[in-house]
């Protein structure tokens, strides 16, 4: 009578209320789903191969992009397989060959590779990756790592490493350092130093502390696409083994 809402109307309101949200919701959804329909292997190796054209310098570079059994999950990035190989890829001045990177069972993050070329694997099964550097390509490397030690050298041996070169501080005074390489984060490989000297006198941490920080990482994987993780460096003479 005084324009009040009846109860049982007013909760009538409301409901219809939250059906129009939930169905806007919903529609929203099913627009940002259809916005984003399955690529093909085909297109999938194409974004790949974009990307490390574009970011790296590469040789002889094949991928292969293998769906589930009827394409299943392929509308939400799953593949069986996405294997990439290469004669070699250059990596921040370091050159890999022999490279393959493997991932099974994987999910993509199909946006991201549409939008950005970016490849981000959401989930995998399991990863693989073998790629061999050359003491010769890691000593090219070095040229671009700006420190206090001039015509810096490496030389691998059986397992561990020696780093040459003259330190600059005042007169430059021979320096070596012996060490093994690692890889903790299954991703950034760098120098950890045994036993550091100048001038045949120990070197103090802190201004090695400096050094690695300068050089390390050698090689940092973290952006290759898929982002195989690293379990197993081969340090032989001449060269250097990565393998996942």
């Amino acid at each position: 009578m005084n324009g009040a809402v009846a109860p049982e109307h007013m909760e009538l309101r409301i409901v219809s209320f939250r059906t129009r949200c939930l169905t806007a919701v919903v529609g929203m959804a099913m627009v940002a789903t259809a916005a984003w329909p399955a690529m093909t292997p085909d297109q999938v190796a194409a974004r790949i191969r974009s990307r490390m054209t574009h970011l790296w310098k590469v040789q002889n570079l094949r991928i292969a992009v293998t769906p589930h059994p009827g394409n299943a999950g392929m509308d939400k990035g799953a593949f069986k397989q996405i294997k990439v190989t290469a004669d070699s890829v250059t990596v921040d001045g370091v050159k890999m060959t022999q490279v393959l990177m493997q991932a099974q069972d994987l999910v993509l993050d199909l946006p991201r590779l549409r939008t950005r070329n970016d490849v981000k694997v959401l989930r995998r099964g399991s990863d693989r990756i073998h790629a061999k550097v050359s003491e010769a390509d890691l000593n090219r490397a070095l040229t671009f790592k700006k420190n206090r030690i001039e015509n810096m050298r490496i030389k691998l041996g059986h397992g561990n490493l020696v780093i040459t070169g003259k330190y600059r501080f005042g007169l430059a005074t021979n320096f070596m350092a012996q060490g093994r390489l690692e890889c903790p984060d299954g991703y950034r490989i760098s120098f950890i130093p045994t036993k550091a000297s100048v001038g045949g006198l120990p070197l103090p941490t802190a201004p090695l502390r400096t050094l690695l920080k300068k050089i390390n990482p050698l090689l940092d994987l973290q952006k290759i696409p898929m982002s195989p993780k690293v379990d197993r460096l081969i340090v032989q003479p001449g060269y250097l083994s990565v393998q996942g």
